[in-house]
């Protein structure tokens, strides 16, 4: 995949989301509605901002509420997961200590730091920039545990509404969010495991450039 397509991936799946939802206020919404002509009060004023948008920038504007919607979908269900356990040897990530400079590092010059905080947020440690395509497949790695993490609950209260005013058969999609949640659940421990390992990777770089610094440093003093 692209790194085009992995970017178009991480914007599509808050709109996606968001788009679940207003699908089902507009369903829960509308037998209430008055028709066009019958309007009147703040519906009607609705009525007449959406006729006077046109439907290209109703569209617009109900992607940019689609996206409000799905982000704010997507932060609460990053909020929830920190709660889930994650396993002993993927918790933590060693990075080097910022003031250390150039010294030449030890265990005890690298501090640790929880991964669950680098995948909710779906950032990268600056000190792992150097690592290359990590980069772009850790992030990758993120938006699959959001899509898969907080896309279910509004497909399911979507579901669930529907079993109650058409038929119960809907509820047949339920078990499939589980399906989805527990794929969700999956991708967050994969991508602490990633960020771990990364972590590994990026100690065992610098110690061995300290390394080749410090005999360095050795043969021109000899």
């Amino acid at each position: 995949m692209t790194v085009l397509s992995r970017a178009f991936g991480r914007i599509a799946a808050p709109i996606v989301i968001g788009y679940s939802w207003l699908v089902l206020v507009y369903l829960m919404a509308r037998p209430g509605l008055p028709s066009l002509s019958a309007a009147t009060g703040v519906v009607g004023v609705l009525y007449e901002v959406a006729q006077t948008m046109g439907k290209y920038l109703g569209f617009v504007a109900g992607t940019i509420i689609a996206f409000g919607l799905g982000w704010a979908t997507i932060w609460l269900v990053m909020i929830g997961l920190r709660v889930l356990p994650v396993p002993k040897e993927v918790r933590e990530i060693h990075l080097r200590r910022p003031e250390l400079g150039d010294r030449r590092p030890s265990y005890g010059n690298f501090r640790e730091e929880p991964t669950t905080e680098y995948v909710v947020h779906g950032v990268v440690p600056p000190e792992l920039y150097s690592l290359g395509p990590f980069v772009d497949d850790f992030r990758w790695m993120c938006t699959q545990v959001q899509i898969f993490a907080a896309a279910p609950w509004p497909l399911a209260a979507l579901a669930g509404y529907l079993s109650a005013v058409q038929s119960r058969w809907w509820l047949v999609a339920v078990p499939i969010m589980l399906v989805l949640l527990f794929s969700g659940y999956r991708r967050y421990i994969l991508a602490c495991r990633m960020l771990s390992r990364a972590g590994l990777a990026y100690a065992e770089q610098m110690h061995a450039e300290a390394e080749r610094r410090w005999f360095e440093g050795r043969e021109r003093a000899a």
